[in-house]
C-alpha cells in the first residue's frame, strides 16, 4: 500500500506543474495592474520611484508566457509519465 504513494505522488506534483501557468499568470496580472497604478500614483511626488514602477511593469509585460507554458506542459507530461512507470513497479511487485 505504500508503494502507491509515489505514482500518487508524480500525478500530483503533474497536476500542479501543469496548472501553475494560469495561475501565475493571473497572479502577475494582478502584480501588472498594481505596479501600472503605483506609476502613475507617484508620478508627481517620486519621479524616479514612478519610473522603477513602470520598468518592473514593462519586464512583467515582456515574459513570453507561450514558452512557459511550454515548458510547464511538458514537465507535467514527463511527471505523469513517472507516474505511470511507478505504477508498473508497483503493480509488479
Amino acid at each position: 500500500m505504500i508503494g502507491w504513494i509515489f505514482p500518487v505522488g508524480f500525478w500530483f506534483a503533474g497536476t500542479l506543474v501543469a496548472a501553475s501557468p494560469g495561475i501565475l499568470f493571473r497572479i502577475f496580472e494582478k502584480e501588472k495592474e498594481h505596479l501600472r497604478k503605483e506609476a502613475s500614483d507617484t508620478r508627481f511626488r517620486d519621479h524616479m520611484a514612478s519610473i522603477f514602477f513602470s520598468v518592473e511593469e514593462k519586464i512583467l509585460s515582456s515574459i513570453p508566457w507561450w514558452s512557459f507554458t511550454l515548458m510547464c506542459s511538458i514537465l507535467a507530461i514527463l511527471l505523469f509519465t513517472f507516474g505511470f512507470i511507478a505504477l508498473t513497479f508497483v503493480l509488479a511487485g
